[in-house]
């Protein structure tokens, strides 16, 4: 079991592989510089069949799945088992997660993966997919063990275009779930100037089974996105659409408590004629940038 396996969503080329990994305010910066994203389909070929296997404490986990024909298509019949003391607790489809997805994991970097989130010594089980497509979208679906039932349930959660990563941020010995926030892809430009500002989930059983929004507890991860946020922000280069970044980062200043140096960054960008014409009506822009904005920013939680 890798203690920190990093997540991504692949779209067919490495390059783009590389921006995932980097996060979303350092490909928005390559993307000031390189103009474009090279876009591939993720899936030129049919999906050939497999097998991945994951184990951590007592659990043993077997991702496999059938290939399928044609192009562009998913794989077919994906099962999970799960394994636990030597003894089958779960042997299922897992079609709720995935129906014609892809898996793209290696020893490296898998698509199933032992982990225990939330340090009680009864490891969960994670399985990563990805449903194809430029920009969209990677699922994750976790299963934990029900002493009560002596099976495992689980639960589905998408995570869109922005992948996901198990770090332990506090050094607890327990990994949380760093993502972004893809609520903000195309909400205020296109998707290549678009940003998202960090989203870190925690995993636990108490009051209820799931996964918590704890990004506020980590103000250094907001820190950091914030700073090269600002950056691409301050910076001179030209024909890039100001308002992806600066949403992300009002967010960000919100996140930090910091909600007025945020609104004072909408002015500096007004000032500099960066925030487009109130007359888009694909994006909004000019003076209708603000109240969008921080509509969008009530609504998704952050003011």
């Amino acid at each position: 079991m890798r203690s920190e396996p990093v997540r991504g969503v692949g779209v067919g080329t490495a390059a783009r592989w590389a921006a995932r990994r980097r996060g979303a305010a350092a490909a928005l910066a390559a993307a000031v510089v390189s103009s474009t994203f090279a876009l591939l389909p993720a899936a030129a070929r049919a999906a050939p069949a497999g097998i991945q296997e994951a184990t951590g404490g007592p659990v043993k986990a077997t991702l496999s799945w059938q290939g399928s024909k044609e192009r562009y298509d998913g794989v077919v019949a994906p099962r999970l088992k799960l394994e636990r003391v030597g003894v089958v607790a779960l042997d299922a489809g897992i079609g709720d997660l995935c129906d014609r997805c892809f898996f793209y994991g290696d020893a490296e970097d898998p698509d199933v993966e032992v982990a225990d989130l939330d340090g009680d010594a009864e490891p969960e089980v994670l399985v990563t997919t990805y449903t194809g497509g430029a920009h969209c979208c990677t699922d994750l679906g976790i299963w934990d063990y029900r002493a009560d039932l002596g099976t495992y349930g689980h639960l589905v959660r998408n995570f869109g275009n922005g992948g996901h990563r198990l770090v332990d941020l506090d050094g607890d010995r327990r990994p949380e779930l760093s993502s972004v926030d893809d609520r903000f892809a195309y909400a205020f430009a296109p998707y290549v100037f678009s940003a998202r500002p960090p989203q870190v989930l925690r995993w636990s059983r108490v009051p209820r089974v799931g996964l918590t929004d704890v990004t506020r507890q980590f103000p250094q991860v907001i820190r950091k996105d914030a700073a090269a946020l600002r950056r691409v922000l301050r910076g001179r280069a030209k024909g890039v659409d100001l308002r992806g970044p600066l949403a992300a980062y009002v967010a960000d200043m919100y996140l930090l408590d910091r909600g007025r140096e945020g609104r004072a960054e909408i002015a500096r960008v007004r000032r500099r004629s960066r925030l487009g014409s109130a007359k888009d009506r694909a994006w909004p822009g000019g003076r209708r940038f603000e109240p969008a904005l921080l509509a969008f920013l009530k609504k998704a939680g952050y003011r």
